[in-house]
Parts: structure tokens; sequence; C-alpha cells
């Protein structure tokens, strides 16, 4: 019959109680009460900032910015200064100006401290940002984008028309990802660890000096297991014949039982290279499945590139011939990374592809690939893609997008008024698979001899350099202007892949990469 007394009772129960309860009591208390405190002072600060800029900034200098080009005006400068100073006074994660577009009830970039650009489209509104301009009242917000969530507050900025009516020409915008309270809160926990461990140490020092000649044979038995396991003899395990037990018997066999996990960890380990070797498989399966060759039409000259960021890329692109003078072409992006992205892409890209030969028009495409996607793949998974139809004897596209960067026509002849033109299609353009309550529409456009489209996903502009900046839609518009006007497809992706790269120094690729070009020659 064997009789558990446990160790615990005997000497180490007081004193590993009371140091425990004072360590765990203490740790609880210093962290929330820190905790809240920072809440507190970081919720005062977001009002403070944005009730401080809405009331100090100046509205004649609002007023001389009004297109992408007077980013790098002096009245821009100075309000983004303004900006910067209040972000780093107030130690808040983004500060900026919006302002509306009644016709199109959409937000704009005005001025902020990100240069995401002047008249960039918000894509993230909630109906507290147009609360603050109907009632002119500061509101608390709360968002996500493919980055993470954020939360802040948002201030109206109130000027008085002729009639010396007040009314909101903007909004203030200061807002604070809520990863970076969180890594407060890991910090907070960090500062704890310390306390938490020194005390252990106390604890266990003491109770190795009462239990040293008690615990002495086990140990050292629990040593050799130990050093068996050094030297490969996964698996080992102890003799467990005590009659009396404790816990070292407990320890003993928790070392058994570590050990035989071991033994099993190993297996695992050689299981999981062998699936990261049919992971490079599935790589080069998806990899199969975009086109070896792109077609041949007279009168286009095609080009694509696509640089996974992994082993599995979430891009694809597709160019599909639909008869001697049409070209149907595709690209997309699906959200998140690795192989679920890899999977949705799969089903994603193989969907557009069956649909192609249906003679279904681009928007009609996009319609029933999303009634798909939306019944199969995760709900919080989407994928967002254009899908053109080309035409090089009418030399016309017909275009329709989910969601996907607006695309780049580049005019052969340069006294366009906007050069490049940002493609932007009809309707709504909510990536595919999110809801069923969408339709998407075509968008008819003319193209001349020699114009260009260039179509490309977000790790373009994305694209990060050692000192986390974007490399942005402003340098590629650079760019792309300083191209001669009689560059080839194939050309043109090579420059901006080089100029990316160039920008980027080497430093780790941060999403897949593709592009796709199309010149009516």
């Amino acid at each position: 019959m064997k009789v558990r007394i446990p160790l615990i009772i005997k000497v180490l129960l007081p004193l590993q109680v009371i140091i425990i309860a004072t360590l765990v009591f203490a740790g609880l208390s210093f962290y929330r009460e820190t905790n809240q405190r920072w809440q507190r002072e970081m919720d005062t600060r977001l009002a403070r900032v944005v009730e401080l800029i809405a009331r100090e900034i100046d509205p004649a200098l609002l007023s001389q910015i009004d297109a992408p080009a007077d980013l790098y005006t002096e009245a821009y400068t100075t309000l983004q200064k303004q900006l910067v100073q209040a972000q780093t006074a107030a130690n808040v994660g983004f500060i900026g100006i919006l302002r509306r577009d009644i016709k199109t009830h959409r937000l704009y970039y005005w001025v902020d401290v990100d240069n995401t650009g002047i008249n960039y489209p918000f894509f993230y509104d909630t109906p507290e940002h147009w609360a603050a301009f109907e009632d002119g009242k500061r509101h608390a917000v709360r968002y996500a984008d493919e980055f993470g969530s954020y939360y802040g507050l948002v201030a109206p900025i109130v000027v008085n028309d002729a009639q010396g009516q007040p009314y909101v020409i903007a909004i203030v915008e200061a807002s604070l990802s809520v990863e970076a309270r969180d890594l407060t809160q890991q910090s907070l926990i960090n500062q704890l660890l310390p306390l938490i461990i020194g005390g252990s140490l106390v604890a266990i020092a003491c109770a190795w000096l009462a239990t040293v000649f008690v615990v002495n044979r086990p140990l050292q038995r629990l040593k050799h297991g130990a050093l068996q396991l050094a030297d490969g003899h996964l698996g080992h395990t102890l003799p467990d014949d005590q009659r009396v037990t404790d816990e070292l018997t407990d320890l003993t066999r928790t070392f058994n039982l570590m050990s035989q996990r071991i033994a099993k960890l190993y297996t695992e380990q050689s299981e999981r290279e062998r699936m990261l070797s049919e992971l490079q498989i599935a790589r080069n399966v998806q990899q199969a499945l975009l086109p070896k060759h792109l077609p041949s039409v007279a009168g286009l000259e095609v080009a694509a590139i696509c640089l996974p960021q992994r082993e599995t890329s979430g891009d694809f692109y597709g160019v599909i011939a639909q008869g001697s003078n049409t070209v149907d072409l595709m690209i997309g992006d699906v959200s998140g990374k690795s192989v679920p992205a890899a999977l949705v892409m799969v089903a994603t890209y193989s969907t557009l592809r069956a649909l192609a030969g249906t003679q279904a028009t681009p928007a009609m495409i996009l319609d029933q690939t999303n009634t798909s996607l939306v019944q199969n793949i995760p709900r919080s998974m989407f994928a967002a893609v254009s899908y053109a139809r080309i035409d090089a004897l009418a030399r016309t596209l017909v275009w329709a997008n989910a969601g996907q960067v607006y695309p780049f026509l580049i005019h052969n002849s340069r006294n366009q008024p906007e050069f490049p033109e940002y493609l932007i299609g009809r309707g709504q353009s909510l990536p595919l698979g999110i809801t069923p309550l969408i339709q998407y529409e075509d968008s008819p456009i003319q193209c001349n001899h020699g114009d260009m489209l260039l179509f490309f996903t977000d790790g373009i502009v994305e694209a990060m350099n050692s000192s986390d900046e974007m490399y942005g839609f402003e340098r590629l518009e650079d760019l792309v202007r300083s191209l001669p006007a009689d560059i080839h497809a194939q050309t043109l992706l090579d420059a901006v892949l080089n100029d990316v790269q160039d920008f980027a120094n080497h430093t780790e690729q941060h999403d897949d990469i593709t592009m796709l070009a199309v010149k009516f020659v």
C-alpha cells in the first residue's frame, strides 16, 4: 500500500504560499493600476490633441491644398509639421485631417503625418466619422485594416461661412493601434517577471536548504536521467518504485513523461521537415497554375511578373485569349499569408478561369466568383481582384474591379490632364468573398495607339525600406512619368520592379508583388 505524504506539506507549503501570494497580489495590483492609468492618460491625450488641432489649424492654409500635386507645397509642409509636432508631443500613432465628398459619399485624406496623399481615399470610414461632420462634435472611432486594429478620436474643424454660420470643413483624427496597447501590456508583464523570478529563486533556495538531505538521491537519479537524454537516449525513463510518494516522486514521473514526449517531439520534428518539403512542392504546383507563356494577340504587348513573399503566394494573375483580337486579364491579391491564402488563391483563380470561357462580362464573372467564394471560403478572408477584357482591334477596355488597387492608364500622349491616369471603376468595389449583397459594374474605356495599362497589387506601393517607409503611389507615379513613351510592356515592369527593389535596399520583401502590363501597338 502506497502512502502519499506531499513534500509541500512537510517543508515548502508555508513558505511558498506566503511568497507566491505576496508576489501575485503585488504583481496584479501593479499591472491593473498601471494599465488603467495608461489607458486614461492615452484617452486624455487623444482628446486634447484632436481638440487642439481642430481649434488651432489654419483654414486658410487648408484652402490652399486641393490636388495631389499640392503635397509638396509650403502650405502642406506647414500643416503636416504642425500635425507631426502634435503626434510627437501626444505620443500617438496617427494624426490626419480628412475631408468628405458629399457626391461620392467618401472620405479623403487632406493632410496627415504619413504623407498618404491629398485626395487619396480613406477606406475605413465609420458612422462616427460621418457623425462628426453632421453634429460638429467629438466622437470615438474604432476600425481595422490589413495591418491591424485602431482606436482613437475625431473632432470637427468648424469655420464660419459668409453669413457667419458655422459649418464643418473637415475632421481631425488621432488614433493609436490596438497592437501598441497590447505591446504596452506585454511590457508591464515583462516588468513583473524579474520580481516573480527573483521571489521564486528565493523560495527554491530556502526549500533546497531545508530538503537537501531528503531529496539528494532522487535528484542524483534525475541528473543521471537528464545526462542520458543529453547523450541521445530519447525516451529514457527512471525507476518508479517508491512506496511513500511525494512531489519528488511526481517529478520523477514528470521526467519520464517529458522524456517520452521529447522522443515524440523528435518524431514530429522529422514530420515537420517532411511537411516543409511538401510545402515547397505546393509552391511549385501553385506556380504551375499561373500562365507559363502569355498568349500572343495582334495589336497588343502583354507582360507579367509575380514574386511571392513566402513559399506560397496569395497573389495571382491570368491572361486568357478570347479569340484572335480579344484577351481577358485578371490580377488578384488574397488576404492573409501562407497556406490559407494559397488555398483561397487557388479557389479564386480556378473559379475565374472557369468563368472566363462563358462569354460573361468582367462584372458578371466577378459577381459569380463572389457568390462562390462567399459560400466556400472562411469569413475572415477575401480576394481583391481586377478583371479586364481588351479588344485589341477596337482598342477598347471593359474593366470591373473588386477591391483591387486602381490600375494606371499611361497615355501615349503626355499632354493629358492626368498622367498617369488612375482607372476608377463604376459602382461598388468590395473584395470578393465578403458579402453576397453586391453587384459589380463594367467600366468601358477607349484607348489609343501606344497607350499602356499597368495593373499591380499593393505589394508594390506598400514595399518597405529599412526606415519603415512605404514606396507609395507618388514614387510609382514619378517613375512612370520619367519613362519614355515608346517603352515596351516588359521594360515597364522591369523598371518598376528595379525601382521598388532599389528603394527597399535589400530589406525583406513585405508582401507578394504582382504586375501586369498591356500596350496597344
